[in-house]
């Protein structure tokens, strides 16, 4: 609709050029209200008033209060019902200021003005994204100029407004800065001409458990400040390993196999949204064949309040009397939650691998249903005799919040198991 309006005014601006400027009598000769007073461009703006001329014939000019430039015409024209008049037209594509709305009484020449304020309007769409994400800064402006779009006194392009709309789009890339409220504004000449917020969110961020291995060892990931409900793939180098979709915080959990032809050395893996569209990557080294390596990290990435964490072991290194894994979990606020201990003896042997079984592998207490949800960090630390320093891992865990519908299942259940107990 704004752009037919600003079309039907290009054709009025053909038809009616006005070389020289109207003039306007002395006040009360014309009377002219103009309401609303102030608005962006495109939108519809009513003239009204009295004109000495009964009957007659009225003409509304639109013109700069600042010197002219070649801008000025008839916008909308009309008769007088009795002395009384009132005509609608669309505020066409001017620079930011006041602007003068003329209304000539073309029987008796007389003339009267009031001044409409041109604010214009420019979006951000989207109107939050990560640093590096494609958004697009669009609006209407004075029309077949150029102009120049900035984030935070940044430059982030240059364009040229529609000839006949003063429309404008302008793609740039979200700067990175820290996470906070800028100003995205549009200028021209100098000028500022339209300003909007937008909001730097925080960077998306991924981590891995392990952090290294061997090829076919299953791997777990976990990210954050992604997309909300999003769809994110992870790639292993450049090869899509798993997929997963974000949830409301955009957090998300996922696993893959580091690929069985992964060469040894250090590889990236990248996680990416179908909506932000802006990669996090960490880093994951191959171990060379026959490696000793020692795996410890939780079996899920993501728990829920009212469950227990689980710890997965798995070495290639013997447990010698006296070699003891300890695992501390803290809560998002950093508030210490436990420390569990796997001593030498709770590791088992299967396969040519040493494992912690289940019954030793659950975290005491079990997570709390008004515990604090979020992301959870961990700390395992691998004193193993033999060894002249201890293995530190350490990773995160995303705690979310159990659902009604879930927390109801469980109650069910654990009635039934009482009753036949």
């Amino acid at each position: 609709m704004r752009k037919a309006h600003l079309l039907v005014l290009v054709s009025l601006l053909a038809l009616y050029p006005v070389l020289m400027a109207v003039p306007i009598s002395a006040q009360g000769d014309v009377a002219v209200d103009i309401s609303p007073g102030s608005g962006p461009i495109g939108i519809t703006v009513t003239v009204s008033g009295a004109i000495p001329t009964a009957g007659g014939k009225f003409s509304v000019y639109w013109g700069y209060v600042r010197e002219w430039d070649g801008r000025y015409s008839k916008v909308a024209e009309g008769y007088a019902d009795g002395n009384d008049y009132s005509a609608s037209f669309p505020v066409p594509p001017a620079y930011r200021s006041g602007h003068n709305v003329i209304v000539l009484d073309e029987t008796s020449g007389k003339s009267g003005a009031a001044v409409f304020n041109v604010e214009p309007e420019i979006y951000v769409t989207p109107s939050s994204s990560a640093p590096g994400a494609l958004i697009v800064v669009s609006g209407y402006l004075i029309n077949g100029e150029e102009i120049e779009v900035r984030f935070d006194g940044t430059l982030l392009g240059e364009t040229v407004t529609d000839a006949a709309t003063g429309y404008f789009a302008l793609s740039a890339a979200v700067p990175g800065v820290s996470p906070g409220i800028y100003d995205v504004t549009a200028y021209w000449s100098g000028e500022e001409q339209a300003s909007v917020p937008f909001e730097v969110l925080q960077a998306p961020s991924i981590t891995l458990t392990p952090s290294s291995g061997c090829p076919g060892d299953l791997i777990e990931v976990a990210g954050w400040n992604f997309a909300a409900n999003s769809h994110v793939t992870v790639y292993f180098d450049d090869v899509a390993v798993a997929e997963a979709d974000a949830e409301d915080d955009g957090s998300f959990a996922a696993s893959f196999t580091v690929p069985m032809d992964a060469q040894p050395g250090v590889h990236v893996v990248t996680a990416i949204d179908d909506d932000f569209m802006v990669p996090a990557y960490s880093q994951f080294t191959v171990l060379s064949p026959g490696a000793a390596s020692v795996a410890v990290r939780p079996r899920s990435m993501m728990y829920y309040q009212g469950d227990w964490i689980s710890i997965y072991v798995n070495s290639t290194v013997q447990f010698y009397p006296g070699s003891e894994i300890v695992v501390e979990v803290y809560d998002a606020d950093g508030v210490p939650f436990a420390v569990h201990r796997i001593g030498a003896g709770q590791i088992v042997q299967v396969g040519g691998y040493y494992v912690a079984p289940y019954y030793a592998s659950a975290v005491s207490p079990v997570i709390p249903s008004d515990a604090k949800v979020g992301l959870w960090s961990w700390r395992a630390t691998c004193h193993i005799i033999g060894e002249s320093s201890p293995r530190v891992t350490a990773g995160q865990i995303i705690v979310a919040p159990r659902s009604a519908l879930l927390q109801n299942i469980m109650n069910m259940l654990y009635s039934i198991n009482s009753r036949l107990d």
